[in-house]
């Protein structure tokens, strides 16, 4: 939990709004909860993400994902939104 409130901080540090998924559901759930509230993006941020220091950025109208280090989420994101 500690990685994504450091990750949430980050975002919500350059203005982008950004929440927790709150609970433990599948990714099935997680992904439709996100369509729901009309996300433009989501962050994977599992377990092998967190060791390579890398999360998947998915932006959900494309369907496309990237790999990036955390110092470029921010960008990242912002071309999305």
């Amino acid at each position: 939990m500690k990685e994504y409130i450091n990750v949430q901080a980050l975002l919500r540090n350059a203005d982008i709004s950004s929440e927790i998924y709150p609970g433990e559901g599948k990714l099935k759930k997680q992904m439709e909860y996100a369509n729901k509230i009309k996300s433009p993006a989501v962050i994977l941020y599992g377990e092998n993400e967190i060791k390579s220091g890398k999360p998947t950025l998915r932006n959900l109208s494309s369907g496309k994902e990237l790999s990036i280090e955390i110092k470029e989420l921010v960008n990242e994101i912002k071309k999305i939104i």
